[in-house]
């Protein structure tokens, strides 16, 4: 009775610090065909779990002793720990997230208490492997911006003219770079009459000396950085196999490489500079589901997302007070659909286009300061997934469930 109770408490206890939240333990313990071990199988039950996601452990039922203990329990352990928890719990979970549904993780509405120790940023073991969820509320103090730098890419208009607007209304100083030097000088001057030091760079983000260039002026004009905006973007409507070479490379060089560019160049630095700092990087809602006629686009942008999530996990996993954020914007009235003014003339060859834009005639419900304004909250809330538009969850949520089934792919529809 004495080592059954040992194992009762130990294992639920350890069950217990490991997930970090509350939950019923069943345990029955039953004899094992050798006289000298019993078997303890224990069933932690959150919502439906799965039949066989059992933990089975064996122990010595005499001699429990520190040696026997530790030797028994931490290779018994170990070895289920690592068939079962990474199999079915986690399995469970990702069932259980998807019935909240998906949606709920983009906007982050579950309570960070109801999430599970290692579903909540920051928080990982090398058993409990941390995920790019959201922190408790409110622990990016706003303050620690005042008087720092923002870093913003695609800075002379649109969703990165807004971002950087907010953050001078928050007492930041900028630094802006974009291809369109006449409208960057605009930029500039809008932001200067806020009283906060503004410094543009005209520069090709696909281009990763540009980039170093970028990370050299900010770091060597201010000492850190403690915001940066990965935000510039691009466009090109065509068939997916009418898209020529140098739609392709100009597409994902503006909108995947700059990415990729900015977290090799920055990221290093920003490790290093002993302060929080955060990091936002622009994708876009067809980059979580497909848009007909925009291939390359969506094939940056799906990108962008990944790339997003494993900084997210990596850093948390570090322990580096670096957020990451990816921001999937719907349809906002900007002047993307003027980026092929500035394409280098390098990437000359182009696909026709074979229907008009699919947000001709519509309406956008949000303009870029709303977005402006969704992005400060989240860097404030330390939140990953930045969702604009909440009438797309539903679409989103309708194509993860069709995932591993027969579904078909469907186009997103701008709404």
């Amino acid at each position: 009775s004495v080592a059954r109770s040992m194992l009762r408490t130990m294992v639920s206890n350890s069950l217990g610090l490991c997930a970090g939240v509350s939950r019923t333990v069943s345990m029955t313990i039953l004899p094992l065909p050798s006289a000298d071990h019993m078997s303890v199988s224990l069933r932690p039950t959150l919502g439906a779990v799965p039949e066989g996601a059992a933990f089975r452990v064996s122990a010595l039922t005499h001699g429990l002793g520190d040696r026997v203990w530790a030797r028994e329990w931490e290779r018994e352990w170990a070895r289920e720990w690592d068939r079962v928890w990474d199999r079915e719990w986690e399995r469970e979970w990702d069932r259980e997230w998807a019935r909240r549904p998906v949606a709920e993780i983009l906007r982050s509405t579950v309570p960070v208490a109801s999430r599970p120790q290692w579903l909540r940023f920051g928080a990982h073991s090398d058993r409990c492997p941390a995920g790019p969820q959201p922190p408790t509320e409110g622990v990016f103090d706003m303050e620690i911006l005042r008087d720092r730098v923002a870093v913003v890419t695609g800075g002379a208009s649109g969703i990165g003219r807004a971002m950087a607007r907010r953050f001078a209304a928050e007492g930041m100083h900028l630094v802006i770079a974009d291809i369109n030097a006449e409208r960057l000088a605009e930029s500039a001057a809008e932001l200067r009459s806020t009283g906060r030091e503004v410094t543009e760079v005209v520069l090709d983000v696909s281009r990763a000396e540009d980039i170093a260039m970028l990370a050299d002026t900010a770091f060597d004009r201010y000492g850190d950085v403690a915001i940066l905006c990965n935000n510039a973007g691009v466009t090109k409507r065509a068939r997916s196999w009418e898209l020529t070479l140098d739609d392709w490379t100009w597409v994902l060089g503006v909108d995947l490489w700059s990415v990729i560019h900015g977290v090799r160049t920055f990221v290093p630095r920003m490790l290093t500079q002993g302060a929080p700092a955060h990091i936002v990087n622009t994708a876009s809602v067809t980059g979580l589901m497909p848009l007909i006629d925009m291939a390359s686009y969506c094939s940056a942008k799906s990108g962008v997302v990944s790339l997003s999530e494993c900084l997210a996990i990596e850093l948390a996993e570090a322990g580096a007070e670096i957020g990451v954020s990816v921001l999937a914007p719907g349809f906002i009235d900007t002047n993307i659909g003027e980026s092929g003014a500035h394409r280098p003339a390098v990437f000359a060859e182009s696909a026709p286009a074979n229907r008009p834009r699919s947000t001709t005639g519509l309406e956008a419900t949000m303009t870029a300061d709303d977005v402006a304004g969704v992005v400060l909250n989240a860097v404030q809330q330390n939140r990953f997934w930045i969702l604009t538009h909440q009438q797309y969850r539903s679409s989103l949520v309708e194509r993860a469930e069709g995932i591993g089934t027969d579904a078909r792919p469907v186009s997103f529809r701008v709404v």
